[in-house]
C-alpha cells in the first residue's frame, strides 16, 4: 500500500501528530507498505523524518494557489491509497486533488471541524465520496 502523510506544520517546534506520523511512517515502511512525508521544506519535524530514513517532499510552499497545486502535483506523482492529513487547510487541498481526479482517499483528519456537514457547496464537492 501506498501511503502519504501530510502535515503543514510551519513552527520550530513539532509535537505529537508530527511524531505519530514518522513513527507510523517507519513502523509501516518496515511492513512493506511505501510511505512518504508531504509537507513545508527544511522544517525541523520533515528533518526528523529524514533522519528517521524516510522519504520527504518539501512540496507545502508558496502562496495558497500554489500550495494548493503543488498538493495535488504530489498527490498524482506519488499515487497514494491512502493520504493521511493533519490540519483542515490540508485536508482540503488533499480532497481537492483527490476530487479534481489526482487520485488517492484522504482517510483520516487531524483538526477537521465542521467541513463535513456539507452547508457550502465548497465542502459538498471537496468532500463527496470521503
Amino acid at each position: 500500500m501506498r501511503i502519504l502523510f501530510a502535515n503543514n506544520n510551519r513552527s520550530a517546534a513539532y509535537g505529537g501528530v508530527e511524531r505519530w506520523m514518522i513513527d507510523a511512517a517507519a513502523g509501516l515502511g518496515a511492513r512493506g507498505h511505501t510511505c512518504v512525508l508531504l509537507g513545508r521544506p527544511a522544517m525541523p519535524w520533515m528533518a526528523a523524518a529524514e533522519r528517521a530514513g524516510l522519504r520527504v517532499r518539501g512540496d507545502v510552499r508558496g502562496a495558497w494557489i500554489q500550495r494548493v497545486l503543488r498538493v495535488r502535483a504530489a498527490v498524482r506523482a506519488e499515487r497514494p491509497d491512502l493520504v493521511v492529513v493533519k490540519g483542515k487547510k490540508l485536508a482540503r487541498m488533499a480532497a481537492w486533488a483527490r476530487a479534481t481526479g489526482a487520485g488517492g482517499r484522504v482517510v483520516l483528519f487531524f483538526g477537521l471541524t465542521h467541513e463535513l456537514d456539507g452547508r457550502r457547496w465548497i465542502d459538498r464537492f471537496t468532500w463527496r465520496g470521503v
